[in-house]
C-alpha cells in the first residue's frame, strides 16, 4: 500500500512539474511574440541614423568615370556608376531607366542634323542678325530614315517640351577666362541671336520700389534706357529695386542676383564648381546649407490651421505647415498667385493679375512669403510639387533670358513672334507697340511697350525692336513686382552665391525632387522591424506596391512621407521633420479584425498589422489609398 502511495505521489509531482514547464514554455513563447510587436526597430534608432543629407553620398570623379559610393555601414561602400543622357547630358544612376531631368529613356541617342538643333552662335550675344542653318534637305531626310529604322534614335524635332527645356540648360555658362565669371552664350535655339537680359535686384544707381501691372498702368522708360524700373506700390509692400539689365551691362558690374559684390576669388571658385558633375555640386550645396539651417528644436512653434484658409494662414506661419499641402495650395486657382502658362509641360508662371485675384492677403506679401518658403525647402530638403516655368527658375538664379525663353513660357506666343521675324508681311498684321492684359473682372488693359506705343505701327524696319520689347514685357514687365518680391524672399533665406553653381534644371531637381518612383530603390532603402522580416506580410506588401499604378504609388508615398516626390538622392535621402536622414520604415503590429495600417508621416513610417492573408492586406491598402492623402486624420 505504501508503494502505491509513493508511486501516486511521484506521478503527481511529475505531472505538476511537467505542467509548470509547459506553462512556462507557453508563456515564454507568447511573451517573445508579443515583445516582437513592441520591439523597437532594430533595437535602436536605425531608421534615424543621426546623419545628414551631406553624409549620405561620397562622390568623386575617377579617370573620367563618374561614380557614387553609397554608405552601407561603417565598413562597406557600394559603388554605383552612372549613365549620361544623350539629350541633356545629365548623369543618372544605372538603375534609372529614364533621365531624372528630361525623362529620356536610357539608351536613346539623338540625331543632331535637324534644323531645330541648337546652333552655335559666332556673333555677339546682342546682335539681331539672322543665322544660317546647318542642316540640309538630304541630311534631314537621311536622319528621318535612321530614326525610322532604329527606334533608339530620336530627332530633335520629336523632343518633348521637357526634353527641349533640359537641352537648353547649357545655353549660358560662366566664362572661366574671366576672374569675375562673365556670362557666355554657347548657342541659340531660334534663327535670331536676340539680345539677352538678366533680372537684377538692387541694380547700380537705382532707388525705385516695386509695383505690379494690375496696380498701376506702366509708364515705360524711353527706348534707349537699358533699365526697366517702376514706381512705389500701392499695396504698401516695399521691396527692393528690380531691373531688366542687358547681359553686357551685367557682365560689366558682375554682381549677384541681389546686387551684392563678390570677391574675384569667390567668382573663380563658383565658376569652377559650376563645371563639376551635379552630385559634386549638390554635395557642396548641402555642406553650405547645413551651416545655415536652424535646428528643429530652436524657435520651433506649433499652431492650428483652418483647412479652408490653409494658404493664407500657412503664408503667415510657413515652417509649421506641411510643405506639400502648401505647395499644392499655392498653385491652385483659388490662391490667385500662379497660372498654367505652358500646357505642353504643365508648368506654371506668375499671374500678372495677382493683385485682383489674390483677395485674402496682399499679393506682393504673398510672393515674398513664397520666396521664403522655397528657400526654406531648399535648406531642409523638402520636396515641393512646384512645377514652375523654367523662366522663373532662371530668374531665381540670375541666368540671362532672351527670345529663346518665350518658347518655354508660352509656345503659342513664341511661334507668333517667330512669324513676325521670319515673314515680310508684318504690315498686314496691323500690330502696334502695345500688348493687352486681362485685369480685374474681365477688363482688358492695353499696355504700351514704348512711349505712346499703341500709336506706333510695327513695320519691317522696327519689327526686331518690337519683338525685343515684347520679350521684355512677357518675361519681366508684366510680373516685375511679383518677381521682385519672390526673389527678395528667396535670397533672404538662401544666399544667391549658393545657387550660382546650378543651371535652372538642376535647381528644379533640387527643389522638386524626382517624380518617378523606383520600387526597387524604395525597397532597398527600407528598414523593417524584426517581427516583420519573419512574416509573409512583408513580401505581400512589396508585391502589392509593385502592382500599383504610378499614381497610387505616389499616393502611398505621400501618405507615408508627406510628399509624393522622391529626393534627389533617392529613397536613401528621405528626411524627418527636423531635416535629418530618416529612412522609410515598416513596423509590424498586432493584427485585429478591421485594423488598418497606421501612418507616421513625420518619421516616414507605416505600422503594418500582421495580416493573416494577402487579400486582407490588399483590402486595407486599397481603403487607405481611397482616402484623402492631404488630410490631417492620419498620424
Amino acid at each position: 500500500m505504501a508503494d502505491i502511495s509513493s508511486l501516486v505521489f511521484v506521478f503527481v509531482v511529475f505531472a505538476v512539474f511537467t505542467g509548470v514547464i509547459y506553462l512556462f514554455a507557453h508563456y515564454t513563447s507568447r511573451f517573445n511574440a508579443a515583445s516582437g510587436l513592441r520591439d523597437p526597430l532594430l533595437r535602436g534608432n536605425a531608421f534615424m541614423p543621426g546623419i545628414k543629407r551631406e553624409d549620405v553620398e561620397k562622390l568623386y570623379v575617377d579617370g573620367g568615370r563618374f561614380l557614387e559610393y553609397i554608405i552601407i555601414d561603417s565598413s562597406r561602400l557600394l559603388e554605383a556608376p552612372r549613365w549620361e543622357c544623350s539629350v541633356c547630358e545629365f548623369y543618372n544612376f544605372t538603375t534609372k531607366l529614364h533621365c531624372c531631368l528630361c525623362g529620356t529613356l536610357k539608351g536613346i541617342s539623338t540625331n543632331g542634323t535637324d534644323d531645330s538643333t541648337p546652333i552655335v552662335s559666332h556673333s555677339r550675344s546682342t546682335s539681331m542678325s539672322q543665322l544660317q542653318r546647318t542642316g540640309s534637305t538630304l541630311r534631314r531626310f537621311t536622319s528621318q530614315i535612321v530614326a525610322a529604322v532604329f527606334d533608339h534614335v530620336v530627332l530633335p524635332e520629336d523632343l518633348t517640351a521637357v526634353q527641349r527645356s533640359a537641352r537648353m540648360r547649357r545655353q549660358w555658362s560662366r566664362s572661366t577666362t574671366h576672374a569675375t565669371g562673365h556670362w557666355v552664350r554657347n548657342f541659340v535655339n531660334s534663327p535670331f541671336a536676340s539680345e539677352a537680359f538678366v533680372v537684377q535686384l538692387n541694380p547700380p544707381s537705382s532707388s525705385v520700389k516695386l509695383t505690379s501691372l494690375a496696380e498701376s498702368p506702366r509708364a515705360v522708360s524711353p527706348l534707349g534706357s537699358p533699365f526697366m524700373t517702376a514706381s512705389a506700390p500701392a499695396s504698401g509692400f516695399c521691396g527692393p529695386a528690380i531691373a531688366w539689365v542687358p547681359v553686357q551691362d551685367a557682365n560689366l558690374h558682375m554682381v549677384t542676383t541681389t546686387g551684392s559684390t563678390l570677391d574675384p576669388s569667390v567668382w573663380a571658385t563658383l565658376t569652377h564648381l559650376a563645371k563639376l558633375p551635379f552630385s559634386l555640386k549638390y554635395g557642396w550645396f548641402l555642406d553650405q546649407a547645413s551651416a545655415l539651417v536652424t535646428p528643429y528644436d530652436t524657435l520651433h512653434v506649433h499652431f492650428k490651421v483652418n483647412r479652408p484658409r490653409l494658404v493664407v494662414e500657412a503664408l503667415e506661419n510657413l515652417s509649421a505647415s506641411k510643405s506639400m499641402h502648401l505647395a499644392h495650395g499655392l498653385l491652385s486657382p483659388a490662391a490667385g498667385l500662379f497660372v498654367l502658362s505652358n500646357r505642353d509641360d504643365q508648368s506654371y508662371g506668375i499671374n500678372a493679375d495677382s493683385a485682383a485675384a489674390c483677395t485674402d492677403v496682399d499679393h506682393l506679401t504673398a510672393f515674398h512669403a513664397v520666396g521664403r518658403f522655397v528657400g526654406r525647402a531648399l535648406l531642409e530638403g523638402q520636396m515641393l510639387p512646384l512645377h514652375l516655368s523654367p523662366v522663373l527658375f532662371k530668374a531665381m538664379l540670375g541666368v540671362p533670358m532672351s527670345l529663346d525663353d518665350i518658347e518655354q513660357l508660352d509656345p503659342v506666343v513664341y511661334k507668333s513672334l517667330m512669324f513676325v521675324l521670319t515673314h515680310d508681311t508684318v504690315d498686314d498684321l496691323a500690330l502696334t507697340f502695345s500688348a493687352t492684359e486681362c485685369v480685374g473682372y474681365g477688363r482688358v488693359l492695353e499696355v504700351d511697350l514704348v512711349d505712346e506705343g499703341r500709336r506706333i505701327p510695327v513695320t519691317e524696319d522696327n519689327k526686331a525692336l518690337y519683338v525685343q520689347r515684347m520679350v521684355r514685357y512677357l518675361l519681366f514687365d508684366r510680373v516685375e513686382g511679383q518677381l521682385g518680391a519672390m526673389l527678395k524672399g528667396l535670397h533672404q533665406v538662401v544666399p544667391p552665391e549658393m545657387l550660382a553653381v546650378f543651371d535652372y534644371k538642376e535647381f528644379e531637381l533640387i527643389l522638386c525632387g524626382l517624380s518617378d518612383i523606383d520600387v526597387n530603390d524604395w525597397k532597398a532603402s527600407t528598414v523593417s522591424s524584426s517581427n516583420l522580416k519573419a512574416h509573409a506580410v512583408l513580401v505581400w506588401f512589396w508585391e502589392i506596391v509593385e502592382s500599383l499604378s504610378t499614381s497610387d504609388q505616389s499616393k502611398l508615398l505621400q501618405y507615408a512621407t508627406g510628399s509624393s516626390r522622391v529626393p534627389v538622392q533617392g529613397f536613401k535621402g528621405l528626411t524627418s521633420y527636423d531635416g535629418k536622414i530618416c529612412y522609410f520604415t515598416l513596423k509590424g503590429i498586432e493584427y485585429t479584425p478591421g485594423r488598418y495600417p497606421v501612418v507616421h508621416a513625420c518619421y516616414n513610417r507605416i505600422d503594418l498589422p500582421l495580416y493573416p492573408t494577402k487579400a486582407l492586406l490588399q483590402e486595407a491598402l486599397t481603403m487607405v489609398l481611397l482616402s484623402d492623402p492631404t488630410g490631417f486624420t492620419i498620424e
